[in-house]
């Protein structure tokens, strides 16, 4: 019998609407600033050349977009989710795919654990 979580999940939960963002809402290229979602006009307070790379010359290996620092990350990860998912479709403990869908990222095992137990207890 194939798991059914109409028959796991309280109520309640399963009578809520999922949460929608400005970004749901307003789907452009990136570019427009949403300032209602308290996102900076003006970019982020650093000294940066018009590259996005620090002015004082100092940088590190790591490759970071910090023209993009005044912007709120994707809320729901699509990116990671993807790149997550693509490691686990290897096939090397099963055939099944998953889906980003399929997928629930939080920050921290606590924050899942949480989400869980309000979910289904």
């Amino acid at each position: 019998m194939p798991f059914d979580i109409q028959k796991c999940a309280r109520p309640n939960i399963l009578a809520l609407e999922p949460y929608r963002c400005a970004r749901d809402d307003y789907k452009d290229d990136g570019t427009n600033i949403l300032l209602d979602a308290n996102e900076n006009a003006y970019g982020p307070g650093l000294d940066l050349s018009k590259d996005g790379k620090l002015s004082n010359g100092t940088g590190s290996s790591i490759d970071i977009d910090l023209l993009g620092l005044n912007r709120y990350p994707d809320p729901h990860q699509h990116e990671l989710k993807q790149k997550l998912i693509d490691l686990r479709n290897t096939h090397v403990h099963t055939s099944k795919d998953l889906t980003p869908e399929n997928l629930f990222v939080g920050v921290g095992s606590d924050e899942a654990i949480d989400a869980l137990m309000r979910a289904f207890c």
